[in-house]
């Protein structure tokens, strides 16, 4: 899950992710460092799980749909597409390290390095679905943030799908420059800008990973669990086969999670029966709103 973002606070996005990624260029590298390769995949494997869920329930098919995914870092969901048969994706990623490696394994691809908050990124056209999983809480910039999501919006003829914790408040943890958690009402309102509205959530965790900052003491002892036993891959793996299959069943008894979760949107003018028009060619300037004073 590399990351589009914008500098702030000593946080220049491209020089972290690009280090990141050179050090280590596997799910460690996008996901969580200290947790280990193995816990990292369990954590995957469980958003792949849910993304099925998601598909299911809201009407979209991730093999069959034209997709544009935003922050592909290694090209771990792109290898799922693919794997799903689907041959018309493209991505965009803040880093050059990422469109190279991957770039290897999907010649035919149209793949591009580009900071969606920075300005327009145009594809010339547009896509069924676009994804952002766990993509724009590293965009600490506000303003940043609105410009990618005008640049995801405008790239989507039909579906938008975000991850991200959600929580009821905006959250931005001390010490810690590289993300900021916004809240659902704040992606809501952003993306009815584009005319977007959001049909539901889908939990991708519940106890693999660390609950929003809401549950703050639940929070810290999680925090804490996990790291302890993920201090070697050995009992990382182990305890994420066990919290993979307590997540499932979590979920399918609650239907809900304290963590990350999925939220689809879909264009307004598609609400209802689905209507499909192909692949439209997306607006010269990115569809961006102009800026005070253009």
């Amino acid at each position: 899950m590399s990351k589009s973002a914008s500098p702030e606070g000593g946080y220049e996005a491209g020089s972290y992710w690009s280090k990141r990624l050179a050090a280590d260029f596997n799910l460690v590298g996008v996901g969580y460092r200290a947790l280990g390769q193995r816990f990292n995949r369990w954590q995957y494997r469980a958003y792949l799980r849910n993304l099925e869920r998601a598909q299911k329930r809201f009407g979209f098919d991730l093999g069959a749909a034209s997709l544009l995914e935003c922050g592909f870092g290694t090209g771990f969901f792109l290898d799922y597409y693919h794997r799903k048969g689907n041959r018309d994706f493209a991505g965009v990623d803040l880093t050059k390290i990422s469109v190279q490696r991957v770039k290897e394994k999907y010649p035919e691809a149209d793949l591009r390095c580009a900071d969606l908050g920075a300005g327009p990124v145009d594809f010339g056209r547009r896509f069924e679905v676009v994804t952002a999983f766990a993509v724009l809480l590293h965009i600490t910039d506000d303003e940043h943030f609105r410009t990618a999501v005008a640049n995801i919006c405008a790239h989507a003829d039909e579906f938008v799908l975000i991850s991200d914790v959600f929580p009821k408040e905006r959250f931005a943890a001390r010490g810690k420059s590289h993300y900021v958690l916004r809240a659902h009402a704040e992606y809501a309102g952003q993306l009815a800008l584009h005319g977007f509205e959001i049909l539901g959530t889908e939990p991708i965790f519940v106890l693999l990973s660390t609950p929003g900052p809401a549950h703050r003491w639940w929070f810290y002892l999680w925090s804490a669990v996990l790291y302890v036993f993920c201090l070697s891959e050995f009992t990382g793996h182990l305890f994420g086969a066990l919290l993979y299959w307590l997540d499932g069943l979590l979920i399918r008894l609650f239907g809900a999670g304290s963590s990350t979760r999925l939220s689809v949107a879909r264009r307004r003018s598609l609400r209802g029966p689905r209507a499909k028009e192909g692949n439209k060619k997306a607006p010269a300037n990115g569809g961006l709103i102009p800026r005070k004073g253009s």
